[in-house]
């Protein structure tokens, strides 16, 4: 009986070993790598649930808006106060607040920009940001809807909902 290995050089014997190590090492690399696609794959499709947030009751307590992110996006919906009817009407910010304006129009935030939308789904912007106030958190519309109070340079101003012919307030 002979033994293979003693008539195989020793370079070309370990160049073997070594060819055999790496395709091993790439096989379970792959193995591992599919197997977390198909992990987080799966985690995508049936972990990641929709979630709810900001709910505001419309003046008669009749609707309920909220604005909903799922599969990385977010949008804001009305539903009966029961839960009944869920409508989805529009794009919106995540952590947005919303305010109703009457019963059938919703105020919120897209993209730091303030947007109304009725509860048939029509939107528009509802003001645009005064020259000089960069923050979201720098303005607010009234209740109404028909003035907005923003920080410019450090004061507070209130003006139409799209800043025009507003009043300094503060430091005067």
């Amino acid at each position: 009986m002979r033994r293979r290995n003693r008539d195989r050089p020793l370079g070309l014997l370990i160049a073997e070993v070594l060819s055999i190590l790496v395709l091993l090492i790439l096989l379970g690399t792959l193995a591992v790598s599919l197997g977390s696609a198909v992990n987080d794959g799966l985690k995508s499709t049936f972990a990641k649930k929709p979630v709810d947030a900001s709910p505001a009751w419309s003046p008669d307590g009749s609707l309920i808006a909220f604005v909903r992110t799922a599969h990385g996006r977010t949008k804001l919906y009305v539903m009966d106060a029961d839960g009944a009817e869920q409508v989805s009407l529009a794009p919106a910010s995540k952590g947005t607040g919303l305010s109703w304006l009457g019963r059938k129009r919703v105020a919120f935030l897209r993209s730091d920009e303030p947007f109304l939308s009725t509860v048939d789904g029509s939107v528009r912007p509802l003001a645009r940001r005064p020259a000089g106030v960069a923050r979201a958190s720098d303005r607010d519309l009234s209740p109404n809807g028909k003035q907005l109070a923003f920080v410019k340079n450090g004061h507070i101003y209130v003006g139409d909902p799209h800043g025009e012919d507003a009043v300094q307030l503060t430091g005067t």
